[in-house]
This record gives structure tokens, sequence and C-alpha cells, in this order.
């Protein structure tokens, strides 16, 4: 077996999970924009299925790619950028087929080109160039990239595309919050499209009545006992002959709630760990069993710059040697579960805990209703 066929047979092989796999294809223009785009210019993003035909339309407002850096993806199997390695592993796991438009910012024409998984082999067709129009005719943006998905190797449901547009809101959330991402997720089904943004969901006449995936709101903190919200947190873990950056903060729900306690870790400003309440990082020795008041009052956000997400880009890979000096770092600013005094998280958790008990909010007094 040849080394691309091998390659083709390891990324069949991947698990993601669901929203994950998208994350390749929209990480590549994301950073480019933003790299490009000093200023607050958001990107904006369309996922499109269409049920009848079981196609994947993507498309952007990027700034496209140039001449040469299409050159250079369509042989990404001869370089060592994994950006280009990871965008190809998720389109194959999506599809065997797939027709690229692209109109770069800075090109004079645009550019189309089929791909082709054929017996493990990828083939692509020569470049063709398309006038200057062609992408705004079929998009509406002046650039950017259009990638048509076609015969997916899993059709989509409607419910099962509407928990990878809630997870995509979730792992995208510090984007969409500073307005530097704007995605919009649709579903066609017959000759309708429903906008998976809304709850319920809405059944649009045209796309222009789309909007995009809702900011995710933050939960209300605590005061603690110095009168801040947060504690911030700024470490630097060595591990495996590399620099591991630790940053974000840790604080107290205002109100207790095992759904929205934990902490979740982020890379790249991306969320990798905490989309769901159990898969959130509650480590034994700082939230204790599942009925300890840490379950359900301490939060926190951390990034962990420089720590792999794996092929799938959807679990960090780390150790027994790098998780306990993880929790060294959190234990000290935090205190372990058993730590009652105040002068940590934990101890000031359960003194919160008692002040609530003994002042229980007011119970709402109903009117009487006079028998008849």
């Amino acid at each position: 077996m040849n080394p691309f066929a091998q390659w083709i047979k390891l990324v069949e092989r991947l698990h993601y999970d669901s929203g994950y796999v998208f994350c390749n294809i929209v990480d590549l223009v994301l950073i480019s924009h933003i790299n490009y785009h000093k200023a607050n210019t958001p990107l904006t993003f369309f996922l499109i299925y269409d049920q009848n035909l079981n196609e994947l339309l993507i498309f952007d407002n990027s700034n496209g790619f140039s001449y040469y850096e299409l050159i250079s993806l369509s042989n990404f199997f001869q370089s060592d950028n994994e950006q280009y390695h990871g965008y190809f592993r998720s389109l194959i796991k999506l599809a065997d087929q797939f027709e690229f438009f692209n109109q770069g910012a800075a090109e004079e024409v645009g550019y189309y080109f089929k791909l082709h998984n054929l017996n493990d082999q990828l083939l692509f067709n020569d470049l063709k160039q398309i006038q200057r129009g062609e992408y705004y005719n079929r998009t509406s943006f002046a650039n950017g990239t259009l990638i048509r998905l076609k015969q997916l190797k899993v059709p989509y449901e409607l419910n099962d595309f509407k928990v990878i547009a809630n997870q995509l809101k979730l792992i995208y959330q510090k984007f969409i919050n500073t307005n530097k991402l704007k995605f919009y997720v649709l579903y066609k089904k017959g000759q309708e499209f429903y906008d998976l943004s809304t709850n319920p969901l809405n059944k649009l006449t045209n796309l222009d009545q789309a909007k995009p995936l809702d900011k995710t709101k933050k939960p209300v903190l605590a005061s603690l006992k110095d009168g801040k919200k947060r504690i911030k947190v700024n470490e630097t873990i060595e591990w495996n002959n590399q620099k591991i950056y630790l940053n974000g903060y840790l604080g107290i729900l205002s109100e207790p709630d095992f759904k929205k306690a934990g902490i979740y870790l982020y890379n790249n400003n991306k969320l990798i760990k905490g989309i769901n309440v159990y898969d959130r990082y509650r480590p034994e020795l700082l939230f204790g069993c599942a009925d300890h008041l840490n379950n359900t009052h301490l939060y926190g956000e951390l990034e962990l710059a420089n720590l792999s997400t794996g092929l799938s880009s959807d679990l960090f890979e780390y150790d027994a040697k790098f998780e306990k000096q993880l929790l060294k770092i959190l234990i000290n600013l935090v205190g372990d579960k058993n730590h009652d005094e105040p002068d940590k998280i934990s101890g000031q958790i359960k003194v919160l805990a008692k002040q609530k008990k003994a002042s229980p909010p007011p119970t709402k007094k109903t009117k009487k209703i006079d028998s008849l």
C-alpha cells in the first residue's frame, strides 16, 4: 500500500466528536482572516447541508487563497504544513468528491478545481480560471472560498445537524463573543431552509433572513473575599521538553449549578474540553464526589497553549506527569476539596453555602382563593 493510501485509511479510522470535524476547515480561513484583518472585521462563514442532494456547502468572505497557495494546497501531501493536512483530513472524513471555487482578494481572476478520492487516491484536476464575478454570483461575497462536498459518507438528519450547530457555537464562542466570527448554519429539506441558530427552528423564505449563531452567555460569578469576581491564572508547565502556557481564570458561581460548574479547557481559543456537562475537567482532588459543593460552585476557563489536541483536534493529549503539575497549580489557587479556610476558593464556597443555608431566600406568598 502506497503512503497516500495509508494516509487515507488512517483518516477514515479517525473519530471526530461531531462538530469538531469542521474545525480544520474553519480554522484555516479563520486564522488567516484574523492575521490579515488587524481590525475587528468579522469572518462570515456559512455551513449549509442539503438533505435532498446529501451535499454540504461551505463558503466564506475571507481573502481566499492566492494562486500559489492553491498550488501548495493541492500538493499538501508533499508538504509538512499541518494546517493543510488537517484541512484534507476533515474533507475526506466527510466525503469523497469535492468542488472548489476560490476568489483571492488580490487576484484578478478566480479559480475552480475538483477533487475525487478514488481507490484511496486523491485526484486533482487542473486549476481552471473563472471570472472574478463568479464567486460573487454564487455567494454574494467579493472573495473567499466555496467548497461543495458531494454525497456525504454519513447523511445528516435535522436534529443531528442542530447538535452540530450548538457544538460549533460553543467551540468558537470566544471568536463569536468578540465579533471576530459570524457563523451561519442552515439545513435544507425539500424546498425549505431551517435556520439552526434559533430555538425553535425558523423556516426561511430566503437566505437573507438567516441569523448567525448566538453569543454564549457567561454565568454570573460571586464576589470573592478580596471583592474581585475571579482569580487570574498565568502559569507555565514544563513537560516533555516543551512549555505549556496556562492562562485564564477561576471563580465561584453566584448560584450553584452542576450543569454550568466545572473547568472549561481551551486551545487556540477553541473549547476542547467542556461542551458536555460530564466532559468538563473535574479532577476528584478539587471537585470531590458528585454531591460535593465544589461540583456545583467551582467554575473556570483555562487556555492550554502549546498542548497537542491530536489529529482530530478534539482531545488534549497529556500524561499523568503533566496532570500532576496542573493539579498542583490548581490546588495552590483553589485549595483541595477538603480545604475549609476562606483564604482559597474551596473554603469560600463552603462559607457561601453556609450563609445561604442560614439566610434562605424568602418564599413567595400565594393569594388565598376563597372557596365558592
